[in-house]
């Protein structure tokens, strides 16, 4: 009777956490991958944490990952190989949107409006499950057709116009830095941003674009991602991934 007493309580309890567990995962289904950007350099010695945990979120299907060099520490003894002038400018309008004196590195913001020190993986882990919880997200799709790509951007209530934005990644790159603050260090990086590609605006309805290859990609692109950004704000209202592109 004892034994009884005590696995009933267990057993309510191995179920109420597998319903936590499953309506976690309907409500990260429904709100579509998160959006986490990656602002690093290879001349900041604290970066290759933080480049070494995107390359862990990189792995995740709930996560879109997007390693976004900077080119503003290239002074530093040590030109960055994949830093972007774009890169560095887009850090300035998120510090802008996030009411920030400044830039630093590593910084990683999540879906457009949560800012976090780079390197801080519980501080990563909370901001991914905070913009997990938000559940207007705007359907977006891209997939290959041919040599073209199409782009599909669905239906939602709109405050204002939103950017839709290509960005080509590679997916790994390894550098060996010989000079500046990670002299000797061989780090490898993830889903690296070869360029920031506006290629059109959505405004509530439904959209679709059908895009050259070259419109899409780079000659050093592997696969890409699309964003959809909200043109004042800078929240990312939705986004979509494809590989091997």
């Amino acid at each position: 009777m004892t034994r009884a007493l005590v696995l009933c309580p267990l057993i309510a309890l191995a179920a109420c956490l597998a319903m936590l567990s499953a309506s976690d995962a309907k409500a990260q289904k429904n709100s579509g991958p998160v959006v986490v950007e990656l602002f690093t350099s290879q001349a900041c010695s604290a970066c290759p944490p933080a480049d070494r945990l995107l390359g862990e979120l990189a792995e995740r299907d709930d996560v879109i990952a997007l390693s976004l060099p900077v080119d503003y520490w290239d002074h530093l003894d040590w030109k960055d190989t994949l830093g972007r002038a774009e890169h560095s400018e887009r850090q300035r309008r998120y510090a802008r949107h996030l009411d920030r004196p400044n830039v630093y590195t590593p910084q990683i913001v999540v879906n457009g409006h949560i800012g976090v020190i780079g390197s801080r993986a519980d501080a990563v882990q909370a901001a991914i499950r905070t913009a997990h919880e938000d559940p207007k997200r705007v359907p977006v799709e891209i997939e290959a057709a041919g040599k073209m790509f199409r782009l599909q951007i669905g239906a939602a209530e709109a405050t204002g116009p939103a950017d839709i934005i290509v960005v080509p990644l590679r997916s790994a790159s390894t550098v060996a830095i010989k000079r500046g603050e990670n002299r000797g260090k061989t780090i490898t990086y993830h889903n690296v941003s070869r360029g920031l590609k506006l290629v059109g605006t959505w405004r509530g309805k439904p959209r679709t674009l059908t895009l050259s290859h070259d419109t899409v990609m780079t000659p050093d692109a592997d696969r890409c991602a699309v964003i959809l950004q909200d043109s004042q704000s800078g929240a990312i209202l939705g986004a979509a991934l494809l590989e091997d592109a």
